[in-house]
């Protein structure tokens, strides 16, 4: 099976996170690619809230296959007249 590497970008765009996978095709790449964005935004909602991340899927000879971005908005109603306080970044 081929190995697809995996640069995970947080909001600025650097990369602070990589790692190999050996996967059976470019799809099963890009589900993987789901799967650890999906797990980096739980994490970072411990955090804070996270607004994008995204991931960088490279084959093997270091060529770009795809890009993954999750953006993330959380909006609060006008008429809500009592807010949590704001989370210290």
């Amino acid at each position: 099976m081929p190995w697809y590497f995996f640069e995970m970008h947080d909001a600025s765009g650097s990369p602070n996170y990589r790692c190999g996978v050996e996967c059976a095709d470019a799809h099963a790449a890009r589900a993987q690619a789901v799967r650890l964005l999906c797990e980096s935004a739980h994490h970072a909602a411990q955090k804070g809230f996270p607004e994008t991340a995204s991931t960088t899927v490279r084959d093997s000879e270091g060529g770009i296959v795809l890009r993954v971005k999750l953006a993330l908005t959380s909006e609060w109603e006008p008429e809500t007249a009592e807010r949590p306080p704001e989370r210290p970044t």
